[in-house]
């Protein structure tokens, strides 16, 4: 069995959608559908290869096919797993508005910027 099939074989095992698995991975769908179609050789990085094994409680080499022994000593509660890819995510928007916006986050002023597109965003901006 290869990667694609691994995969899928366990996201319908737990009764997962792609999108129900993009969700709790805090990715795309599409990346999903492409890591599942046996005729791509697109794998994820290695970064994502440990979330996905983490969130399936499985060895990185079992997703991959090259072993067959499926359990991971870990254990992984989803209610933390989603709010560590919740947190990844949140992490790279700010890194891409820092960017954006050439923020000097080291300037005070420009960390009051940052501030107040994030109040902007989550709609948590403080009446004075």
């Amino acid at each position: 069995m290869n990667f694609p099939q691994r995969l899928r074989e366990l996201r319908e095992s737990r009764g997962l959608s792609q999108e129900d698995l993009a969700e709790i991975l805090g990715i795309p769908r599409s990346s999903i559908t492409h890591y599942e179609q046996e005729d791509q050789d697109r794998l994820p990085r290695r970064k994502r290869l440990e979330q996905i094994a983490d969130y399936f409680k499985v060895k990185i080499d079992y997703l991959l096919g090259r072993d067959n022994e499926k359990e991971d000593s870990a254990i992984v509660d989803e209610e933390s797993f989603r709010y560590e890819a919740q947190e990844n995510k949140t992490e790279s928007i700010l890194r891409e508005i820092v960017k954006k916006y050439d923020l000097d986050l080291t300037n005070p002023g420009e960390k009051e910027k940052l501030e107040r597109i994030i109040e902007i965003v989550t709609g948590d901006s403080k009446k004075k």
